[in-house]
C-alpha cells in the first residue's frame, strides 16, 4: 500500500482510477517540480486569483512551468 498524506488521500478516494504519485522533495520549488515531472501527459498548476487582481498573477513555480515543461499544461485559477 503506498502511503499517503491527508491533503492526497479524499483525491485517491473519489478518484481511484487515477495514479497519484506523492513526493517528498528537496530543492527551489520551481526547479524541483521541473525536474520531478519529466514528461507528464498533463500538468496542472495553479496561480491565485481573487478580488483586486487585474489580469493573471502567476507565481514563480507557473512561470517556470509555462517555460521549461514540454508537455501540456493547464494553469487553473484558485482562490
Amino acid at each position: 500500500m503506498q502511503r499517503s498524506t491527508p491533503a492526497v488521500e479524499p483525491w485517491r478516494e473519489r478518484y481511484p482510477a487515477v495514479t497519484v504519485v506523492a513526493s517528498l522533495l528537496c530543492g527551489g520549488p520551481g526547479a524541483t517540480l521541473i525536474e520531478a515531472v519529466g514528461w507528464p501527459d498533463l500538468l496542472v498548476v495553479g496561480r491565485r486569483s481573487g478580488a483586486g487582481t487585474a489580469g493573471p498573477h502567476l507565481g514563480p513555480v507557473t512561470e517556470a512551468a509555462i517555460h521549461h515543461v514540454h508537455s501540456p499544461l493547464a494553469v487553473v485559477p484558485y482562490g
